[in-house]
């Protein structure tokens, strides 16, 4: 793809042409004289997002916001067919490519037919993420040579891994592998935060125990529902069964009580000895001669009052004695007779269930079939993923062995692109080895390579900028799978890099592109080429000079891209 010119449907819109091949540059000129002005706002970083824009960009919000009414037509050159892509603020969602009119994604698709070679079953890699190495837009794109912005590493790899002309079957592989092996990895990660399974876990238990006991469990408790006599009026024979449980309490604290009292009447009964006159003179011997008369008659009367108590207290002894025993044989023939009734109540219920109590026995089955099953469909599914586990590592192993064949293989075939980097840079830098590495990842992750560009002491001023121009240049020249010819930068390619470098790498990037037939287009502050008068020869200075197709000022709103005064941030980067 050649580009050849930008326009736009307002009069006051400075058109853009682009030279056919070698270098074009757009300049940004500031007509201030404070050193502290920029030459921002003229519409550098702009042409380039519109440029993007006519390609099949995302939405860009702030067009539709401020450029309302505005439509924008880019011209192109795909071999020898002439093709303009139109692209309007307002409706987006319309992109007319020779005036046959496409949705964003069908767009995409037909320049991805026409542009990109990919690979069937190729996630990742599009007709835009290719042009984007080609066209960095944003900050994020100058920040490495091999991602763009906000770029995912996986994304990144699958296209560099393209345009290096890598197989990039090895790339799916691995990542294919890989994440299935991450997501049984997953997957039995879930399956013990599962409450059941994950008891045995934090216990520290063994499934397969648990099993066995769990089989033991149900296969008693389903013996004995099946062995359950459920009575409907359970619950009035237990209602009965408490009455008489409550009437023996009853009955044994009275017989107890009866008992108790025979117990003492017949124990005062022991008590009384007879005691007549003569045991009263043998107790008092000699001594009742010393009594006076009366006394003595006093003791024959005491003796026999007190013999006449006994009498009439024992037979009243002996007569509550029998009734307290006749009371007591009626009422242990009673508490017998209520035993017996009991006991047939408690044998109804030993032998019989309530309907509620059948119901809780088999919920507590089915909560323990549950438990039981879903242990073993962890079990079998456990071992099922560790057997695939270990297939996908088995698989990971033997990827590993071909990949690094592989790249033995492809290093020794000195693709161009793979060796084109290092020549470039060596332009640069012809004292330093550079080159771009390829390495087989070993790593826990789904990359396939290890792909980097190198300069060796790649960390002083520049040289990043440097990286991504030999690096985008190698692939417009000598990668074989794509059609773009051409590569358009934004100045801030070329801020942080000094005056000698900046030359050499316009005057290369305008020697390869004029030999090659392609275009390096870029946008650039105007003292950043002033500055080239200082290490260039007159004659070489002019050439560059000459490429100039357009100079954007800061003098007036006609001067800048847009010929307007338009103030919008439509970069999200």
């Amino acid at each position: 793809m050649q580009l050849i010119s930008l326009e736009a449907n307002k009069p006051s819109f400075n058109t853009v042409h682009f030279n056919p091949k070698g270098l074009t540059l757009i300049i940004g000129k500031s007509t201030s004289t404070d050193k502290n002005n920029t030459y921002n706002g003229v519409g550098k970083s702009l042409l380039l997002q519109l440029v993007n824009f006519c390609l099949g960009s995302n939405k860009i919000p702030a067009f539709e916001q401020h450029l309302s009414g505005w439509e924008f037509t880019l011209s192109f050159k795909v071999g020898d067919k002439i093709f303009t892509a139109n692209r309007a603020a307002k409706n987006q969602n319309k992109i007319y490519l020779n005036d046959k009119e496409f949705g964003q994604t069908a767009f995409n698709a037909e320049m991805e037919r026409m542009l990109v070679d990919i690979p069937e079953d190729s996630p990742y890699l599009t007709f835009r993420t290719v042009l984007s190495r080609f066209y960095r837009t944003g900050r994020g794109s100058y920040v490495s040579s091999l991602a763009t912005a906000k770029e995912q590493p996986f994304s990144s790899l699958v296209n560099n891994a393209f345009l290096l002309e890598l197989d990039l079957d090895y790339v799916y592989q691995k990542r294919n592998t890989r994440k299935r092996y991450q997501e049984l990895e997953k997957f039995e990660k879930s399956f013990k935060n599962d409450p059941v399974i994950r008891e045995y876990y934090t216990g520290d238990l063994d499934v397969e125990f648990e099993i066995s006991r769990l089989k033991q469990d149900v296969k008693k408790l389903e013996s004995d529902i099946k062995n359950y006599n459920v009575a409907e009026n359970y619950a009035a024979i237990q209602s009965e069964a408490d009455g008489m449980a409550e009437k023996l309490s009853q009955m044994k604290n009275r017989l107890y009580y009866l008992n108790t009292s025979i117990k003492n009447i017949k124990y005062s009964m022991s008590l009384y000895q007879d005691m007549d006159l003569e045991k009263v003179y043998s107790l008092y011997g000699e001594i009742t001669e010393l009594f006076k008369e009366g006394t003595l008659q006093t003791l024959e009367n005491v003796t026999a009052f007190h013999k006449s108590i006994h009498i009439k207290r024992s037979e009243r002894l002996a007569k509550e004695l029998k009734t307290l025993s006749a009371t007591h044989l009626e009422e242990e023939k009673s508490k017998n007779e209520l035993q017996k009734a009991f006991d047939e109540k408690i044998k109804l219920l030993a032998k019989s269930r309530a309907l509620d109590f059948f119901a809780a026995i088999n919920a507590q089955l089915a909560e323990l079939k549950s438990k039981l099953s879903k242990l073993q469909d962890y079990k079998n599914i456990s071992a099922h993923s560790k057997k695939e586990m270990a297939e996908a590592q088995k698989e990971l192993s033997s990827q590993e062995v071909t990949t690094i064949e592989y790249l033995e293989a492809y290093k020794e075939q000195e693709h161009p692109v793979y060796l084109g980097f290092s020549d470039l840079a060596n332009e640069f830098y012809p004292e330093v080895p550079a080159g771009i590495s390829i390495k087989n990842n070993e790593g826990n992750n789904q990359e396939r390579f290890k792909i980097s560009a190198k300069i060796q002491n790649d960390a002083s001023d520049g040289i990043n900028e440097v990286k991504i121009f030999c690096y985008d240049l190698n692939n417009l020249i000598n990668s074989r799978v794509h059609h773009f010819q051409s590569i358009f930068h934004d100045s801030r390619m070329f801020s942080d890099i000094d005056p000698r470098q900046r030359a050499i790498l316009l005057q290369l990037a305008h020697k390869l592109t004029k030999e090659y037939g392609k275009q390096y287009i870029a946008t650039i502050n105007e003292d950043q080429l002033t500055s080239l008068k200082d290490v260039l020869a007159e004659e070489e200075f002019e050439e560059i000079i000459g490429t100039v197709t357009l100079e954007l000022k800061d003098d007036s709103p006609e001067s800048k891209l847009l010929g307007v005064q338009i103030d919008m941030q439509y970069e999200k980067d």
